[in-house]
């Protein structure tokens, strides 16, 4: 919250990515598709941590990439209720007791990049299309 009242918005989305990234480790570490069938109880604290977690990262988010949270909070099953002006930390903090979730099946939110290399004749005639195009701006 200070760094956003400081309008330095890049410190608060590291921060929040520490969070991501922390949430992430949490839901792998405690692998819950195996919990599911030894430990249901378990199982679903896990869960709960995990959507609580979403929940969070979502309201967060919101400012920033607001189609793409209220994605994530449809597939969580909360209801996307945050207006304009809304004090963020206040909104969590007040609206998080008792709270249930309802997973929902959803498209995926974000694609995986897949980094592929380029072929050496595709570099060769991209290095040459630039060399044109370069010599071209010079004339």
């Amino acid at each position: 919250n200070e760094y956003m009242d400081e309008h330095l918005v890049h410190m608060a989305l590291a921060r929040l990515w520490k969070y991501i990234n922390q949430a992430n480790a949490y839901f792998h570490a405690h692998e819950p598709w195996k919990l599911v069938k030894t430990n249901r109880e378990a199982f679903l604290e896990v869960l709960s941590v995990t959507c609580h977690s979403l929940r969070v990262i979502a309201t967060l988010l919101w400012p920033v990439l607001p189609q793409k949270s209220e994605q994530l909070l449809t597939a969580i099953g909360v209801p996307f209720d945050i207006k304009e002006g809304t004090d963020l930390i206040e909104h969590l903090e007040s609206s998080w007791k008792g709270r249930v979730f309802t997973l929902q099946k959803t498209d995926t939110l974000f694609a995986k990049y897949e980094a592929r290399p380029v072929q050496q004749p595709e570099a060769k005639a991209l290095e040459e299309k630039l060399k044109e195009e370069t010599q071209e701006q010079y004339i």
